[in-house]
């Protein structure tokens, strides 16, 4: 989508106005934004399993 922005600013137009380039850089976003959604959702297994992460503390300034 930033690709289609850039030329549209080159060619003084829309992005809209390359529709093959536009609609790959839609369903580009949309499988990214659905990848991003899975990965982030935590299971119920984590969302109620307790923490193991230990906190480290450095005074080392």
């Amino acid at each position: 989508m930033k690709v289609l922005e850039v030329l549209a600013k080159i060619h003084d137009t829309v992005r809209t106005s390359f529709p093959d380039l536009y609609d790959e850089a839609l369903r580009d976003q949309a499988q990214r934004s659905e990848l991003r959604g899975t990965a982030r959702a935590p299971t119920m297994a984590e969302a109620s399993a307790p923490s193991r992460a230990k906190s480290y503390s450095s005074s080392h300034i």
